[in-house]
């Protein structure tokens, strides 16, 4: 008997062991393939990339063209899951691979048509924007069609095959990173919440403005409100991955200040954590253009980075881009219409089927306003006035021209291309010119109208009168101490801008931080330098707020060692710190 036993372990073990080989096998099969030669449609020329420890590729090409070919390929087969669900969320297509548990993002995006817009976005870009998306998007399909081994687990377990890639699907990375980086109606809704609960002052207090010496919301601005902040207060939250993100930094210090001579740019955008990570390191190399920095999967151009001559970084401006619109029903077709200063106006209609997995489909009615999109919501109307809900957008162009300036009168040309997001840029080159932008469309608002919380459909005031001009876009030039930063606080933007920017700004604690370590730091300033203040850790917030906290009385003996190590800290956010 025992034999039988043991014989029966062993060849249960044995299954184990083929199982488990031959699931190695076919998961070594999906990874990408980086050694030897490989044929890809469409190149002019030979082709070499080469990565490094880190498997960061070098492509090295005869044209801009191939590079791009090339370097959607890499994408493809380092990141093609990544870029699947980005594809899908911005299309509204999600529940097609997870059921109705993503119905939500499905039917924002629907709401919003971003597809669409990314769509029309191709057709008014230029022709080498849209050639260069033409070329990713085929070195993206050339590996869609190689022999190259298997799709990724996700897609074998999910059942799904990838469509081909198209530009208009790199237009929706940019769509969706405007979302993530624009989150001004999300204050426009909680201050409209809170409002319903507390009076105004004590609103103030818990969401003050920027300069504490003046009211959040004034008196007339929530007289001109009206009823919409209680139309509002009940909107459904968007999806958490839709919140706003925060917490970049970037610096530029002159050559004057550095051991090269040449000026320093830094740059730390703190996008939310993610696995693959936002990111994707690259480097190209053609007779025409030499690129190194970040890169973002499923789109061509560098986000970030340097051209050899010159280099360019981003920062978040918490630009206030969005309202939002309480549709006032008609009281004589309320499903059909909608009130204005000057009529009734029907909503444009459309039923939109969003796929589920398993082959079912959801009706979803998509509505538009004079406005903008009403945001899904099955009890109330609210519209959406957002700058990136626009078919003329020329960003893509932006990045494409960004990528290629070396002196200051191309770096500004580029920069007022940007149409959304709105964010700080920051540039500089081997030259020694050193500047700061504040790039993106803001919306223009009726006077008194501050866009801290949302109208009804028929005031006067409710819609735009338009957007900024490019040329009104506030750069800064040389300053004479040869300095510039910025940790998404208010800076040259509020001194400079035409247009109100933002009422809201993260407080200036980081931007602090940055200042003070800089100055304190060796002169000359090399790259170490720069290096050490990105991975500094010392809370200028805590160091302020900590004596306060310190004047309370403990009244037991864990509030009394609490209070000691508080008095010992040295306000650094240190992992392994108490």
């Amino acid at each position: 008997m025992r034999g039988w036993i043991v014989k029966g372990m062993l060849g249960l073990l044995l299954l184990l062991l083929l199982a488990g080989g031959g699931l190695w096998i076919w998961l070594m099969q999906s990874l990408p393939v980086t050694q030897g030669s490989r044929g890809l449609q469409g190149l002019s020329a030979e082709v070499e990339v080469v990565r490094d420890a880190h498997g960061v590729p070098t492509i090295r090409a005869g044209t801009m063209a191939d590079a791009y070919r090339a370097l959607g390929f890499l994408h493809a087969q380092d990141r093609l899951w990544q870029m699947e669900m980005a594809r899908r969320f911005g299309r509204g297509t999600l529940s097609e691979v997870a059921g109705s548990a993503t119905l939500r993002f499905d039917r924002f995006a629907r709401a919003l048509d971003l597809a669409t817009l990314a769509e029309r976005q191709v057709e008014r870009l230029d022709a080498p924007v849209v050639a260069a998306l033409e070329a990713y998007a085929e070195g993206v399909n050339a590996h869609l069609d190689g022999p190259d081994g298997q799709l990724p687990p996700e897609f074998q377990l999910t059942g799904i095959a990838p469509a081909p890639w198209r530009p208009s699907d790199s237009l929706l990375w940019g769509k969706l990173m405007a979302l993530r980086l624009s989150g001004d109606w999300r204050t426009e809704l909680a201050r409209s919440r809170l409002l319903q609960r507390l009076p105004p002052e004590r609103v103030d207090q818990l969401m003050p403005a920027y300069d504490a010496t003046a009211p959040s919301v004034t008196a007339e601005e929530l007289a001109a409100a009206g009823d919409a902040p209680r139309m509002v207060a009940g909107l459904a939250d968007p999806p958490e991955e839709m919140t706003a993100e925060s917490a970049s930094n970037a610096w530029i210090l002159s050559g004057a200040r550095t051991t090269s001579g040449a000026p320093v740019l830094a740059n730390d955008p703190h996008l939310g954590l993610r696995l693959p990570n936002s990111w994707y390191l690259a480097r190209i190399e053609t007779p025409e253009l030499t690129l190194a920095g970040a890169t973002a999967p499923g789109v061509p151009f560098h986000i970030l980075g340097h051209n050899g001559k010159a280099a360019w970084g981003l920062t978040t401006t918490h630009a206030d881009s969005m309202d939002l619109v309480a549709l006032v029903p008609d009281p004589d077709a309320p499903d059909q219409r909608y009130l204005t200063p000057d009529a009734a106006r029907l909503y444009q209609r459309e039923t939109v089927e969003i796929p589920l997995r398993g082959g079912g489909t959801e009706l979803f009615e998509r509505r538009s306003t004079i406005f903008g999109p009403v945001l899904p919501d099955e009890e109330r109307r609210v519209a959406l006035q957002w700058t990136a809900l626009r078919e003329r957008d020329a960003t893509p162009a932006a990045l494409y021209h960004l990528n290629r300036a070396t002196t200051r009168e191309a770096f500004e040309a580029a920069a007022r291309l940007f149409d959304a997001p709105v964010q700080n840029l920051f540039w500089a080159n081997e030259a020694g010119s050193i500047a700061a932008a504040v790039v993106g469309r803001l919306p223009r608002r009726a006077e008194g109208r501050t866009g801290a919380l949302p109208r009804p459909s028929d005031r006067a005031d409710a819609a735009w009168l338009g957007l900024t001009a490019p040329e009104d876009m506030p750069v800064a030039a040389k300053p004479a101490d040869g300095l510039i930063a910025n940790a998404n606080n208010r800076f040259l933007a509020a001194e400079a801008s035409p247009y109100p920017i933002a009422r809201d700004w993260p407080p200036p604690y980081r931007y602090e931080r940055v200042v003070e370590a800089l100055e304190g730091a060796a002169t000359p300033h090399g790259l170490d330098q720069s290096a050490a203040v990105q991975t500094d850790a010392l809370s200028v917030f805590a160091r302020r707020l900590t004596p306060y906290l310190l004047r309370a009385e403990p009244s037991s003996a864990p509030a009394q060692e609490a209070l000691a190590l508080l008095g010992q800290w040295d306000h650094r956010m240190a992992a392994a710190s108490t």
